[in-house]
């Protein structure tokens, strides 16, 4: 009998044992089954910060290039909203002193030249012919009150009146610039420039007929007053706005060759074709040259001749042909093709044009040769 018991209880105890084995095996694969998905629901997870830190990369990218544009843009706006300005403000004098009956010269009337014109930059600068500006100097003993004054040229497209309360002191100087203070151009020829006071008296006139009395296009030197009132060219390359005026610029003549200069180029030419210009010149001083050649588009009025072509050397880099090409040979001689183009602005231009071909010293900016 106790046999019997012993048996079951160990019968009964195998059961509990394997039940507990069973249940714990049970959960030990049900805790297995929630650690992969939590494994997995972390990748995910783990995945989308990914994700999400690279939107926030491109994000930023996108913020930055905005910006960036936008600094663009302003810089763009900013000088125009302020060449603007300038342009309405110059137009607004302009208007004021169309509202003024003009002066007239009077028959024999002479200049009282208490006030002259005192340095002239009637043919622009190496950056654009539009850069015109005029000087005048009080050579009398005593303040002037410039109220109602007036300079005009003779068409009367320029005029000019000063402002009420202007003043200059003796030996004092004023510079007025093309765009700046006044509008309309000085002409290179069959010109002329008065200066009146407020009585429309004539205080100092200028006259350019066939060329101004002194001055030089192609260095860009200016027109400069000497003590005697008569005329000579600057010495300085652009002459002295708003200072004292230069000794003058004196060529010494030398006995030499002239200069021989020839220009082989196409006598029909498309706006949308770059073209060959060969250029030869000889008989020079041994120095460093600069070239220019330019397309003029041809007009009645000198006035608004324009270049309206580009060039190269290589045809990989353009410039506008208004401007010298620099330092391009040193020597006696030069031999060589240019390339040409009519600038995109001038796409649309049909007519004549005429050719001219420069070639002067790097050094002191003298034309050697010309063709045109």
């Amino acid at each position: 009998m106790q046999k019997g018991l012993i048996v079951g209880f160990l019968s009964s105890l195998l059961i509990v044992i394997s039940l507990g084995l069973f249940f714990t095996l049970s959960n030990k694969n049900f805790y297995l089954s929630q650690i992969s998905s939590s494994l997995k629901n972390f990748e995910n997870l783990n995945s989308e910060i990914q994700n999400l830190k690279k939107e926030i990369s491109n994000l930023r990218e996108e913020i930055e290039k905005e910006k960036k544009e936008r600094e663009e843009i302003k810089e763009e706006v900013l000088p125009f909203s302020q060449n603007f300005k300038k342009q309405n403000e110059v137009k607004e004098k302009s208007e004021k002193s169309k509202e003024i009956v003009s002066c007239q010269k009077r028959e024999n009337d002479l200049p009282r030249h208490r006030v002259i014109f005192n340095e002239i930059c009637w043919m622009g600068d190496e950056e654009s012919p539009a850069n015109e500006w005029i000087e005048i100097k009080n050579v009398s003993k005593g303040e002037i009150d410039l109220s109602g004054w007036q300079i005009l040229n003779k068409n009367q497209k320029l005029k000019f009146v000063f402002e009420e309360g202007t003043k200059i002191l003796p030996n004092g100087i004023l510079l007025l610039k093309r765009g700046d203070d006044f509008s309309g151009a000085i002409k290179n020829s069959d010109e002329a420039l008065f200066l009146f006071d407020k009585n429309c008296n004539l205080e100092d006139e200028v006259f350019a007929t066939s060329s101004w009395p002194a001055g030089d296009n192609f260095s860009k030197r200016t027109a400069e007053r000497k003590q005697d009132l008569s005329w000579q060219t600057s010495l300085d390359l652009g002459g002295t706005p708003g200072k004292e005026n230069s000794p003058g610029f004196v060529e010494i003549e030398k006995e030499e060759k002239e200069p021989k200069i020839s220009l082989n180029f196409p006598k029909e030419v498309f706006a949308n074709q770059e073209f060959k210009v060969s250029l030869s010149v000889s008989d020079l001083e041994n120095e460093t040259y600069d070239i220019k050649i330019s397309i003029l588009k041809i007009s009645d009025e000198s006035e608004q001749k324009r270049t309206i072509s580009e060039i190269s050397l290589t045809g990989d880099e353009w410039q506008n042909s208004y401007n010298y090409l620099q330092k391009v040979f040193t020597g006696t001689s030069f031999s060589g093709d240019f390339k040409l183009r009519i600038s995109e602005k001038y796409q649309d231009f049909k007519g004549e044009a005429e050719i001219l071909a420069k070639v002067r010293q790097s050094s002191n900016k003298r034309v050697a040769a010309e063709f045109k």
